[in-house]
């Protein structure tokens, strides 16, 4: 296997985790006022160090992949739904943002409000997530 594929598929595999961990993360904040301003703390900085350095990276390479890959219709679905997914988490991750500067201000159902805007499109990310990855594994094996 081309370590520029070897590469692009750790990357997506961290990116996944990174959405595996939010999940979590979101699910436990269902507690006290503390408890979701905490979880929003951890929360924003996976987003910031891990999530966001793992899509640069696919991008690069998913870009270098498909200047040098064949071109059957394929590639062009994966390639759609890859930043379908992609740009939702770009919205995840400034409903984040955006949560974490409400609760720097105490403005909680500024923060809450946020936070239930990520939960609607959280869950269709992941699904989607996981179709790119399906209609990759299809395509190279």
């Amino acid at each position: 296997m081309d370590l520029a594929v070897i590469v692009h598929v750790l990357l997506v595999g961290i990116w996944i985790g990174c959405i595996f961990i939010a999940w979590i993360l979101e699910y436990a904040r269902h507690g006290s006022v503390e408890e979701h301003r905490h979880l929003s703390v951890i929360h924003f900085r996976i987003d910031k160090y891990m999530e966001g350095s793992a899509m640069a990276g696919i991008l690069l390479s998913s870009a270098y992949l498909y200047l040098r890959a064949p071109q059957p219709i394929l590639i062009d679905v994966k390639v759609v739904l890859a930043l379908i997914a992609i740009s939702i988490n770009f919205y995840c991750i400034y409903c984040f943002v955006m949560r974490q500067n409400a609760f720097m201000g105490n403005q909680v159902e500024v923060a809450e409000t946020y936070a239930l805007n990520q939960d609607r499109v959280g869950i269709p990310l992941y699904l989607l997530a996981t179709m790119v990855l399906g209609i990759v594994a299809y395509f190279r094996y």
